[in-house]
């Protein structure tokens, strides 16, 4: 998103902010945010909505999923500012 003021998360109106993961094409996989574990099921159109916190984020996040993508939790648990993120295959079925 360069070229843009810093952008608060309620901008996005995001339920989970995660940094270092890409999420393009990960439908069917499971992201693991701490003790809780979702099975992604697509992307997360970016809202028009959005320009007017920012003009130009919707274009900025329409890309590579930078909208976001969108799951069923699958186990409650604990999850934590700080927890650790990662997305792969469920090696748990």
């Amino acid at each position: 998103m360069k070229d843009l003021p810093e952008v608060e998360p309620y901008m996005r109106r995001a339920n989970v902010m995660v940094s270092g993961i890409r999420l393009e094409n990960t439908s069917g996989q499971i992201l693991t945010l701490g003790e809780v574990r979702i099975r992604l099921h697509g992307e997360t159109r970016p809202c028009e909505r959005m320009d007017a916190q920012v003009p130009g984020l919707t274009a900025a996040l329409d890309p590579n999923w930078n909208g976001g993508a969108y799951g069923v939790v699958l186990n409650d648990g604990r999850l934590c500012v700080g927890d650790e993120a990662s997305i792969g295959p469920d090696s748990r079925e």
